[in-house]
């Protein structure tokens, strides 16, 4: 039967006029406003209602309580009260249904496992962070919608055939209806205009297809759903066998993340379910059992595991027996060349009494040109106190007596080896061609032994390998008297060899500083002129925007924009290779210019940061850009380990102190301390004790302490505090002019005059042009090319802004071209780089007014509004 039929036969949900009102203004206007969907919901106190107490709900976990419909739109967003809109009118649906009678088993095994699908969506969706977790939800709620229809259409067929398992459906379906429940959930959504992503949720859910994350949680969530409601015990296994493997692979969770969302669910269902108090209820019980369930099937597969590894042990060791005979062959020719042979041959007898257990071996080794010998009786014994015999007359005894029967020893022959006349012994002689070495003695414990030919040939290999370990150490010795020799001839032409590496390698690290020394100022120079428009139009976008949540944004883009600039500025410092120029500057002053940075830290994170300045510290050689970094950087430290530490009153202070020969910078906090462990380590690149961070903060303040000829000391207790001590020495230097010069305040009125503005940055041009013009009536000229620029200059302009680092003609050659002409007074210069040595240098010596990029909207207007006054 055609879906559409079945679909058009039944009497679907109506949606309330609350969601078709939010639907008709989101078409007329997609840039739908926050104030126009507030009008609409407050209007349907029942929906006010709900969405207040899922915004309150754990289920968004909010710190503060959401009182007002407004605060909840501003903090969902329009999209998310649409989703939420919708499944309630699902809800309310659902509740006008009664099927208590016959039909209700069914009915309720339906509901419920909509909703265990819905929940689970939304909690799988928080922990893979994905975003819209409502939109997952209200695609739960309609994973199984065509059951339902189906339900609705005909019921009684349809209760014969039901089951949970969405496998074993999908066939009675087709058989019974010519259809499945898939095909009639995806005409449900073309009914109602649902997104693909609907369709997409529902025809994933059943049997993963394509490799989306809304597919893959819903597809979890189905088996979750399955395994919690199915009552066979063998199903179940089937399930959670199932639900292990695919998690893993799609998800990449673990068993117990699944056991903690299927307790988190009493949460989503308290929040969504207060109008079907029994259903609640039952659900909880069944979420109850299903988390127990998981545990005993997490520890059976656990035991599981265990035996299997218990198994794998008994086979190796059966495998390791079976291939004794070759392998103790191998080792013969393999380890005796390397080992010690009484070393090897005291590790072995250990071995090889677990397969011949009537015998106990033992070793009589004779020295090479010595009359005395070692008694070796079992691991790690060697054992020197019997008395010399004549060995090699002994052996010829030895010789006539071996053979596969046991072999009494006579008395005399005992007494020489040290031992009792009554025992039963084997004695097996060890030479290698014409070199003899010792026997091998068995002695065994029962009078009249019947020795095996087993046994025989176990006894025939230990002494094989006994002999070829002797022949092959022998042999090792002799090698490596003549590989000593060798040994200095090679260390003399590998010391020379490391001699031309070394030189060579400096060769090559020469060569990489001087193209990183070229490479990488044009580098940062680019990047930071990328960033003066996204901070520049983002300030402009601050003073004309009215919306809230948009103004909330753009705060947002120019706050890490800031940042960005802030860390490439941090970046240079590390790894620039231009020399570190430094004007006077008075350490106290660079404090104090970052007291917004201060203030800004104590409202975000409600800590007290205090300054204790000693006047007494006198003017120095500073580059104050480095020293504002490095203070900044160990600021955000402080800050970061008070945070982590999570107590309250958290306090850094900034302390200077004038001293003899110099002055010094104490920085303090009250964190979380540094373990005594990674005090040495702290000054490592990209080494960090604070998660997400990159580690490379204080390597830079390492970097710039050393610039400045200072030197610094680490005191910090665990879990009380942490300081970091600067001492720097003075460095004498005559007055100098400051950088800037000072120009009287604007006078605010109808500003006019003809702008002449120089970048090879086309965006740059266009933002300062944008700015000039909202301030004033202003002709401004702009062009990407110094040539032209000094060909534009025939004309008269009342002011010249203009980059310093610009392809052919630069910054510097326009400024000599207009102080030819004695117009220097006119120019402004804009830069991303005033503190390298050859841009430092001509801003020093000719007192130009500066900007450094990425510049702010209002230092830009009040420079360039001064320099007209």
């Amino acid at each position: 039967m055609n879906p559409k039929k079945i679909v058009d036969s039944i009497k679907l949900p109506t949606l309330s006029k609350t969601l078709l009102e939010i639907i008709e203004v989101e078409k007329q206007n997609p840039i739908t406003f926050l104030d126009d969907v507030k009008k609409i919901v407050e209007k349907d106190p029942l929906l006010s209602a709900h969405i207040l107490k899922v915004a309150n709900s754990s289920f968004y976990g909010f710190s503060q309580k959401i009182r007002t419909i407004s605060h909840a739109i501003g903090l969902l967003g329009i999209r998310k009260i649409k989703s939420l809109a919708f499944s309630f009118s699902i809800f309310d649906f659902l509740k006008g249904l009664d099927y208590k009678a016959i039909y209700g088993r069914v009915f309720n095994l339906i509901l419920k496992k909509s909703l265990l699908i819905s929940a689970c969506s939304t909690i799988l969706a928080k922990k893979t962070d994905y975003l819209d977790s409502e939109e997952l939800y209200l695609s739960g709620l309609l994973a199984e919608i065509g059951e339902l229809i189906f339900f609705l259409y005909s019921p009684d067929k349809y209760c014969r055939i039901y089951t949970v398992l969405d496998r074993n459906m999908i066939p009675k379906e087709t058989e019974t209806f010519q259809t499945d429940h898939l095909e009639l959930g995806i005409e449900f959504c073309d009914r109602y205009n649902l997104p693909v992503f609907f369709k997409n949720v529902i025809k994933n859910h059943y049997q993963l297809e394509e490799g989306e994350e809304p597919g893959k949680i819903s597809f979890i969530s189905n088996q979750i759903a399955e395994l919690l409601l199915i009552e066979d015990e063998e199903e179940k296994s089937f399930i959670f066998k199932e639900l292990e493997n695919h998690t893993k692979k799609l998800l990449h969770l673990s068993l117990p993340e699944i056991e903690e969302t299927v307790r988190k669910l009493p949460d989503i269902m308290d929040a969504f379910l207060s109008d079907f108090p029994e259903m609640q209820k039952d659900l909880k019980k069944i979420i109850k059992t299903g988390s127990a369930l998981i545990i005993s099937l997490m520890k059976k597969e656990m035991e599981m595991i265990m035996l299997t590894r218990e198994l794998t042990a008994s086979q190796r060791k059966l495998a390791k027996e079976k291939i004794f005979l070759s392998h103790m062959l191998n080792l013969s020719y393999f380890f005796s060349s390397l080992v010690a042979p009484l070393k090897l041959i005291s590790s072995l007898f250990e071995y090889f009494e677990n397969f011949i257990h009537e015998f106990t071996i033992q070793f009589i080794y004779h020295p090479p040109d010595s009359n005395d010998y070692l008694l070796i009786k079992n691991k790690d014994d060697i054992d020197g106190e019997a008395s010399p015999i004549d060995i090699r007359t002994f052996a010829s005894l030895m010789k006539s007596k071996i053979s596969n029967e046991a072999v009494r020893l006579e008395k005399n022959e005992m007494e020489q080896l040290g031992k009792g006349p009554a025992i039963i012994s084997l004695v097996f002689p060890i030479s290698y061609h014409y070199n003899f070495f010792g026997f091998l003695i068995l002695d065994v414990e029962k009078q009249n032994y019947l020795v095996f030919d087993l046994e025989m040939t176990y006894v025939q290999i230990l002494s094989n390998i006994i002999a070829n370990s002797f022949q092959n150490y022998l042999s090792f010795e002799g090698m490596k008297n003549e590989t000593n020799k060798k040994k200095l001839v090679t260390q003399e032409l590998l010391k020379f060899d490391e001699e031309l590496n070394n030189s060579r390698e400096t060769v090559i690290e020469l060569q990489k500083a001087e193209i990183m020394g070229e490479l990488l100022p044009v580098i940062f120079h680019k990047l930071k002129n990328k960033l003066t428009p996204i901070l520049g139009y983002s300030q402009i976008l601050l003073t004309k925007v009215q919306d809230t949540a948009i103004h909330e944004r753009i705060k947002k883009i120019e706050k890490n924009a800031n940042e960005l600039a802030n860390q490439l500025n941090l970046l240079r410092n590390y790894f620039g290779t231009e020399k570190v120029t430094k004007e006077k500057e008075n350490l106290n002053l660079i404090i104090a210019h970052l007291k917004p940075y201060y203030d800004e830290l104590e409202k975000n994170y409600n800590i007290k940061i205090t300054l204790e300045p000693d006047y007494e510290v006198p003017d120095d050689l500073l580059n104050p850009g480095q020293v504002e970094a490095l203070i900044t950087n160990m600021v955000d430290n402080a800050v970061i380990a008070i945070k982590e530490k999570g107590e309250e009153g958290g306090m850094v202070s900034i302390k200077t102190e004038c001293l003899p020969k110099g002055y010094k910078l104490v920085i303090r906090d009250n964190g979380r301390g540094i373990r005594k462990e990674d005090l040495h380590r702290i000054w490592t690149p990209f080494y960090t004790t604070f998660p997400g961070h990159p580690g490379i903060g204080l390597a830079i303040c390492e970097k710039i302490i050393l610039n400045h000829n200072a030197s610094y000391t680490v005191r910090s207790q665990e879990g009380q505090y942490t300081e970091i001590e600067i001492t720097f020495e003075r460095t004498l230097v005559e007055e100098k002019e400051p950088l800037l010069v000072e120009v009287p305040k604007p006078k605010r009125g109808h500003l006019r005059g003809r702008i002449l503005i120089v970048d090879d940055e086309a965006y740059l041009l266009d933002l300062m042009k944008e700015i000039l013009l909202n301030e004033g009536d202003f002709d401004v000229v702009t062009t990407t090319s110094g040539k032209e620029a000094i060909q534009l200059l025939d004309d008269n302009f009342d002011l010249v802004i203009s980059d310093i680092r610009m392809p052919e003609v630069d910054g510097i050659q326009i400024y000599d071209f207009l102080k030819s002409k004695q117009m220097e007074a006119k120019v402004i210069v804009v830069t991303a780089d005033p503190y390298s040595e050859d841009v430092s240098g001509f801003l020093k010596e000719n007192r130009v007014v500066y900007l450094k990029k990425p510049f702010e909207l209002m230092k830009f207007k009040q420079i360039v509004l001064e320099k007209l006054s």
